[in-house]
């Protein structure tokens, strides 16, 4: 027996417990921006004496989206005028 979650799937299911149910309606009202939406992102320098400071490695080492998905990280954008995405996010 595998210790892996199996993903959920977007179709509905008999099977669909309360939880999973509240988790593919959240999932689709907080869908992830586009590739090229995401914020710049790079490899910071060894040493950080100012932290306000981009701290970028010369030359730049940027770091891709399918990279920052690997670590698990994703990227929303929120419209503020829908406050059922806003519900979402304070639970």
């Amino acid at each position: 027996m595998s210790s892996e979650k199996e993903p959920l799937t977007e179709s509905k299911s008999e099977d669909d417990t309360p939880v999973e149910s509240q988790a593919k309606k959240q999932k689709a009202m907080l869908a992830e921006a586009p590739d090229d939406q995401w914020p710049e992102c790079w490899v910071m320098t060894d040493e950080c004496k100012d932290q306000k400071a981009p701290n970028k490695k010369e030359p730049n080492e940027a770091v891709t989206v399918e990279f920052l998905r690997t670590l698990g990280i994703r990227y929303v954008q929120i419209s503020l005028d829908m406050p059922e995405r806003i519900a979402v996010l304070r639970r």
